[in-house]
């Protein structure tokens, strides 16, 4: 077992009150066995991708996905063919508050956000990242509070969300996205926001900008990068990725 039980190469530390944040790199194909952690975590998926099998089935994790684990949790990973980055939060059980009590995945919206911006903070921390970090914190509790009951989410909602999410990069309208789940559109709009904490707008930028995360590792140039992503050019990708992650898709190529 390596580093804080992560089986990673550790990359980066940093310490805060009641937190421990680690950057792990995985190698390509690299695969480890079912085990569990006996303090819940946060996991922000920097760069790569990898699939995750537990109890509650199996499930893929790309780049830019934010994942809650509860402690005593029980999983194992196999990754991709090209080499990973995580970003390990640990959470001393005074920050728990009953907010990470149950798994969670992200991989679009509000929560993917703070995920990138918490690893902005540790990488290049000065005197404000603890308060920064914590108040980051705070924000994700109430978003997993807020996913526990989006949970009960209508089937016609989760139709209407694979839709956005099979018809990537296209464009989905909101009419069109109505259509599909057999609702009013500001009906549609009222509850998506009210279940996943964020706009259908927003969360089909993030959903693009994470695959135009997955061309730039791949080597894309940023402007066949915007262009896979269905942005119409290089500038509305900048924007869109200022907007999502906090820095632009330069930075982020930058960073890897």
């Amino acid at each position: 077992m390596t580093h804080n039980g992560f089986f990673g190469t550790p990359l980066l530390e940093w310490r805060g009150d009641g937190l421990l944040v680690t950057e792990q790199l995985y190698r390509p194909s690299q695969r480890i066995e079912r085990h569990e952690h006996g303090r819940a975590y946060v996991c922000v998926v920097v760069k790569g991708a990898y699939r995750e099998r537990s109890d509650l089935g199996e499930r893929d994790c790309r780049t830019g996905a934010l994942l809650i684990h509860p402690a005593g949790s029980a999983h194992s990973d196999c990754f991709r063919d090209t080499e990973s980055r995580l970003l390990m939060l640990e959470i001393d059980p005074r920050w728990d508050r009953g907010a990470f009590e149950r798994f969670e995945l992200f991989d679009a919206g509000p929560a993917c956000a703070i995920g990138a911006r918490i690893h902005d903070e540790v990488t290049r921390p000065d005197e404000v990242t603890p308060i920064a970090v914590e108040g980051l914190l705070l924000e994700l509790q109430a978003i997993a509070r807020r996913a526990s009951r989006a949970r009960s989410a209508p089937r016609w909602l989760r139709r209407a969300r694979e839709k956005i999410d099979d018809s990537l990069p296209r464009r989905c309208s909101i009419r069109e996205l109505a259509r599909e789940a057999g609702v009013h559109p500001s009906h549609l709009t009222r509850v998506f926001r009210e279940h996943h904490g964020t706009t259908i707008a927003d969360y089909v930028r993030a959903r693009r900008v994470a695959v135009a995360k997955g061309a730039i590792e791949r080597g894309e140039s940023l402007c066949d990068a915007a262009l896979l992503a269905g942005f119409s050019d290089q500038s509305e990708l900048t924007r869109a990725f200022r907007r999502v992650t906090g820095a632009t898709p330069a930075q982020y190529r930058r960073s890897l």
